[in-house]
């Protein structure tokens, strides 16, 4: 080999050697920087959850002491938006393996509870000591709570919890008893050990949350071995990619299945019916319309032979498109009976199905005849709403109960859509709704 031919030989092997080393360099320097956003992500999500559960501990102080209905709906509504905040850090921390019902029931209930209170007084009513014994509780409780989540942000501070590592394990379902991440949350949900019942008008009071769900009321037990092919079906996977993981004990008690590649499904133990599925996977692009994606979630409904379902609205958030489905007979919408599907927008897959809300309430209802006609009804609509359509729906209400109504929607003079309900029987106006309209989808408010 000629010298020449031996330099350049030479020079190109080093000249690819540098481009090598600088190529993994800048891979490195990416994933380090991921690597870092990630665990500030986490730092920060814990940062804003500490904060409200503070200013939760604060607010539940004033309203043990407080007797007048326009302060207590004060400290209620800032008891709400704390809460809020709350939840929404807490599901951005990976910790959804480690079902902490209580936490997120904690957090459901304290501003809920206390706005019940606010309308109580508001009506002339004097607060019962039960009522104040749970407030005093309620309030130890977040003392203790926020205590431990500036442990856990200090913890994450030192390096000890949700490093980037440390979520690669979360992320691949290795959760153990000695995992330092799951003990250190899981002794949040401890704090709520002796968690009062609280039993008040509102939508989180214990008398809903431990309500019996109504379809599989009497129906017979099914074994892991028939939940798993239902399971199968459900997730579109074959059988023998199910592992049994364990049984949900709570109000829908369900053998819960997994796959590989994180799919979760759960099988309720009495009549076999699926009341979640969850795919997890990144959904990077967008390459199908909305309205497709209605129709594939429709058709998975057929599918599963969930018959009678409606699409009421929709919502896209980060390329999946979750359909909510409510149950429809005679022309009369009941939206208690919810069925959620979630799509992936880059391809159509189904990445996620809810029944909870179907199986909890659907049943078979009867109601006293109207004493309104639709046009009665109609005449009660605010003449500032103009009536583009009517139809009739079942609603739920705050207490558990239901009502009849006439739905009307109409435009208003700025052009909004408004969906207004007119008792069927009284004639009163019961809820009004302001449909918000997005490239997203539509949501209600």
């Amino acid at each position: 080999m000629k010298t020449r031919t031996k330099v350049r030989l030479t020079t190109f092997i080093i000249a690819i050697a540098l481009v090598l080393v600088i190529q993994n360099f800048c891979l490195m320097s990416k994933a380090n920087k991921a690597e870092l956003a990630l665990e500030y992500g986490y730092l920060r999500a814990i940062e804003d959850l500490s904060l409200s559960a503070d200013n939760i501990s604060v607010n539940l102080e004033k309203s043990m002491y407080s007797n007048d209905a326009v302060m207590l709906e004060e400290i209620s509504n800032s008891l709400s938006r704390d809460a809020s905040t709350a939840k929404s850090c807490l599901s951005q921390l990976p910790v959804g393996e480690l079902n902490l019902e209580d936490t997120y029931k904690f957090f459901s209930q304290v501003g809920n509870y206390s706005a019940s209170l606010a309308k109580k007084l508001a009506d002339g009513d004097e607060l019962t000591n039960k009522e104040y014994d749970n407030l005093s509780t309620l309030y130890e409780l977040s003392v203790t709570l926020k205590d431990k989540l500036w442990d856990v942000e200090q913890s994450i501070n030192n390096g000890e919890l949700l490093t980037y590592e440390k979520f690669s394990s979360i992320s691949e379902r290795t959760f153990d008893d000695t995992d330092t991440s799951s003990t250190s949350f899981e002794e949040l949900d401890s704090t709520f050990d002796n968690y009062p019942t609280l039993i008040y008008d509102g939508p989180y009071s214990d008398h809903l949350l431990t309500k019996s769900p109504e379809l599989i009321k009497g129906e017979a037990v099914i074994t892991k071995e028939e939940a798993k092919e239902i399971a199968a079906t459900v997730a579109g996977v074959q059988a023998q990619n199910l592992v049994y993981y364990t049984t949900e004990q709570s109000t829908m008690p369900s053998y819960l299945f997994r796959t590989s590649d994180n799919t979760t499904c759960a099988i309720t133990m009495n009549g076999g019916f699926c009341s979640y599925m969850l795919k997890n996977r990144d959904v990077d692009e967008s390459n199908i319309l909305n309205e497709e994606a209605v129709r594939y979630a429709e058709s998975y409904l057929g599918e599963l032979g969930i018959d009678n379902m409606t699409e009421t609205y929709f919502e896209a958030y980060n390329n999946i498109l979750t359909v909510n489905f409510a149950y429809c007979k005679d022309n009369v919408i009941y939206y208690a009976d919810l069925v959620k599907v979630s799509v992936a927008l880059d391809n159509g897959e189904i990445l996620a199905f809810d029944a909870r809300g179907y199986i909890t309430n659907h049943y078979d209802r009867s109601f006293d005849e109207e004493q309104i006609t639709a046009d009665e009804a109609a005449d009660k609509v605010s003449p500032k709403l103009e009536v583009i359509s009517s139809q009739q729906a079942v609603i739920p209400t705050d207490s558990g109960s239901e009502l009849l109504c006439y739905e009307f929607k109409t435009k208003s003079e700025t052009d909004a859509d408004v969906l207004v309900y007119i008792n069927c029987e009284t004639g009163a106006e019961e809820q009004i709704l302001i449909l918000v309209e997005s490239e997203s989808g539509t949501l209600t408010i």
